[in-house]
């Protein structure tokens, strides 16, 4: 029954990490004793897009994945998931966005962090989630 189950799983596991990480990382997965441990995965590329973020994903890692998941008591234990090792670089997916962060600095005063914008995807993040929303 739990082979039934852990197959079951890990076909429905490997659907959904697949959204967010390379397919070809995801092959070498197996749930052996209800445990998961996946090293090196590429973050997909798009995946800003498929989650509507204004960024561009330059780069994007995940050192080691690990789930823990009770086969015999999945409905009543929780499952386990950690994440190590993760290394994320962004950049604005659209410079209209850094021209928008830019302004809304300057309306509210902030001169410095205006002239800081041009570098830093932060801050256009920043203004983006809370000014311009």
């Amino acid at each position: 029954m739990n082979m039934i189950v852990g197959k079951v799983l890990e076909r429905k596991l490997r659907a959904t990490l697949g959204e967010f990480i390379e397919p070809q990382d995801l092959l070498s997965m197996s749930i052996t004793g209800g445990s998961v441990s996946l090293r090196d995965l590429r973050i997909r590329p798009d995946v800003c897009q498929r989650l509507g973020l204004p960024l561009s994903l330059n780069a994007g890692v995940i050192g080691r994945l690990e789930i823990a998941l009770p086969l015999a008591h999945l409905f009543t234990q929780p499952v386990s998931v950690i994440v190590n090792d993760v290394l994320i670089s962004l950049s604005p997916a659209d410079t209209t966005l850094l021209k928008r962060a830019r302004l809304a600095a300057e309306e509210r005063g902030f001169e410095d962090a205006a002239a800081a914008v041009d570098g830093a995807w932060w801050w256009c993040c920043w203004c983006w989630c809370c000014c311009c929303c």
